[in-house]
């Protein structure tokens, strides 16, 4: 397990509160992160918030383009 020194941010968006990362992939250079509804009776405020994803530094560096998906459909895609 790399040590935290070792490990990079890579802030992404969610749509709000409520979602949470369920898996991420990295494939020729384009970070695929997949978010899923949190099952709850919460209210959520449909508002984008920001979240980090720590990366090791060989992986990071590689990457200049991240996608965000929820529910498995296309939400956002940025390039870094």
């Amino acid at each position: 397990m790399p040590e935290d020194t070792d490990l990079v941010p890579i802030t992404y968006p969610k749509p709000n509160p409520c979602y949470t990362l369920e898996r991420y992939s990295v494939e020729d250079g384009v970070l695929k992160i997949f978010l899923k509804r949190e099952e709850s009776d919460r209210l959520c405020i449909q508002v984008i918030v920001r979240e980090e994803l720590k990366l090791p530094k060989e992986v990071a560096e590689d990457i200049n383009k991240v996608e965000v998906f929820t529910e498995n459909k296309p939400w956002q895609v940025f390039e870094r």
